[in-house]
């Protein structure tokens, strides 16, 4: 199977071609983003960070973390968010970027789905049969782990590699006979068919925690410090709302994802952080996210999906909580 290096060469050299195009310097801020259920998605339908960075800011929707991540490498956006795997793969293949804030600790939201009637019943049921997950993301780690913890290894299925949306499309035609992705995709599958076997819950109770996290360019920090503490209090407001309001959040997020309040609330299924719960001992406090990224780096390193990975304290060092600090003392 092609290893995740491989693949983030390709995302460099396609880095390169967007570096050509839009420059490496921003004038303005421009978040990168993807529609991972969380406090965000409250932050972009409300126009929070518009609010808070300024009329001027820009959001670029991608499909993929790997897809942010060759963004942020070409300097094209400042901010981005993704799963703990892109995370991972980006800081060891030298994409230079802060950790900032934490979007979730994932419970529910990333699962593996496999066809009604398929014969199915447990991971070690896939064995041979045809699986598809975004490669480099938080999904293919999770696929990995939930294969190893049953006796199996990536090479005992027929991976197919695709985003959501292509992944949803192949459910549709029949081309496939599980996956593990992320909602509002998994949640749709279960609505067409699908159940969900493993989810990242139970990963989390078998040792392997996934976590979201924005980030932003290292560069773009130094010069624009005040820009990412504005980028964090609009993350958080987002976030507060829906901790605080959830009717009122439901209303903003519903019309911007197309769906009802109903669908929306069965989305919101992980554990979503307020600021002041940032630095505690399951986020960023007792280095638990930095573990929790050594640890993916170590895992598929083992898994054979990276080369090389870098030290502890270089993951540790990558992530900077001063900004969301300083926001807490300062207050939204």
């Amino acid at each position: 199977m092609k290893k995740i290096l491989s693949i983030i060469l390709t995302l460099t050299a396609t880095a390169a071609l967007l570096s050509g195009c839009g420059g490496s310097k921003q004038a303005k801020a421009i978040v990168g983003s993807q529609d991972i259920i969380e406090g965000s998605i409250v932050s972009k339908a409300g126009g929070y960070f518009q609010q808070e960075m300024g009329p001027e800011t820009e959001v670029k929707m991608f499909d993929a973390g790997r897809d942010i991540n060759a963004a942020l490498m070409s300097g094209s956006i400042d901010f981005g968010n993704f799963g703990v795997v892109p995370t991972t793969v980006g800081l060891s293949s030298g994409n230079d970027f802060k950790v900032i804030w934490i979007a979730c600790l994932i419970r529910q939201s990333e699962c593996l789905i496999v066809r009604e009637g398929s014969g199915i019943e447990t991971v070690a049921d896939l064995k041979g049969r045809k699986v598809a997950a975004t490669t480099a993301s938080s999904g293919h780690y999770g696929l990995i782990c939930s294969l190893e913890d049953a006796g199996l290894t990536i090479d005992d299925i027929e991976l197919v590699d695709m985003n959501p949306t292509a992944t949803y499309a192949a459910w549709e035609r029949g081309d496939i006979d599980a996956t593990y992705t992320w909602n509002p995709t998994a949640l749709r599958l279960t609505e067409n068919g699908g159940k969900m076997i493993m989810s990242g819950a139970e990963l989390a109770k078998t040792g392997h925690p996934t976590i979201n996290f924005h980030v932003v360019r290292r560069e773009f920090a130094e010069k624009h410090p005040e820009q990412v503490k504005a980028y964090i209090r609009a993350v958080a407001k987002g976030t507060a709302l829906y901790r605080n309001n959830e009717a009122e959040a439901l209303k903003v997020m519903a019309p911007y994802l197309d769906m009802t309040e109903e669908q929306v609330k069965a989305l919101m299924v992980d554990e979503y952080l307020l600021l002041e719960e940032q630095m505690a001992d399951n986020a960023f406090g007792n280095d638990t996210a930095a573990k929790s990224i050594y640890d993916v780096a170590q895992f598929l390193k083992d898994a054979g999906q990276l080369d090389s990975i870098k030290d502890f304290d270089f993951y540790k060092n990558a992530i900077d909580t001063h900004y969301l600090e300083e926001v807490l003392k300062e207050g939204l």
